[in-house]
């Protein structure tokens, strides 16, 4: 049950106080971002404190519980496309290209990662980054389409074989052209502030990530 739930109807004390806290104006919620400039992080924040209740998940011998003032744990949001790319060349070992596998999709996932020299994964569908593109109205993903390089021919064949006949790249088309086609007539058409259009976008991608 996730802490909202549980402080919806808390049972114990300390669910007890943290819920007096957030009805007095408190501050309690989840946070995303880059840590200290090496990883993506999930965290909470509780007031002004940084609480990670799963600190061991990457390196088994930290402790299993961080906190501290959240203005010293480090943690920043997201600026922009190449600022993920940086933090998951480091996380993750990947190199981030351009979307143009799956052009439509583009203004919301304008990235492909690639993990080796085979494996490849559109990207990135948390909530922050898809709310990112929203708010620059797709122009940071545009550029992003228009100027990264493309994944490889075997990748674009994997994608063309395995993607819904309605988001595949189309024989003869140019991946790059349609992505920021795509983009374009996204923002043309308002889509950044259409939260129908989002739903429905984002229920399309949900099964694609690890095709």
């Amino acid at each position: 049950m996730v802490l909202t739930q549980r402080l919806a109807r808390p049972s114990v004390a300390a669910e007890r106080a943290m819920a007096a806290f957030v009805r007095s104006g408190g501050i309690m919620q989840p946070i995303w971002g880059a840590l200290r400039g090496q990883f993506f992080q999930n965290a909470t924040q509780m007031g002004a404190l940084y609480v990670d209740v799963a600190n061991d998940t990457v390196t088994v011998t930290k402790p299993k519980v961080e906190m501290m003032p959240l203005d010293e744990a480090g943690i920043v949001n997201i600026r922009d496309l190449a600022h993920f790319a940086e933090i998951a060349g480091k996380y993750w070992k990947a190199r981030i290209i351009a979307n143009h596998v799956a052009p439509s999709l583009a203004p919301l996932l304008p990235m492909v990662a690639i993990f080796g020299e085979r494996e490849a994964r559109l990207t990135s569908i948390c909530d922050y980054m898809v709310r990112l593109m929203m708010q620059d109205r797709f122009k940071m993903a545009e550029q992003w389409v228009a100027e990264m390089p493309s994944p490889s021919a075997e990748i674009m064949a994997h994608y063309r074989a395995n993607l819904p006949e309605t988001l595949r790249l189309a024989a003869g088309q140019d991946g790059r052209e349609a992505a920021i086609a795509a983009c374009r007539q996204a923002r043309a058409a308002g889509r950044w502030k259409c939260q129908s259009w989002l739903t429905a976008q984002m229920q399309e991608i949900g099964d694609l990530i690890n095709l």
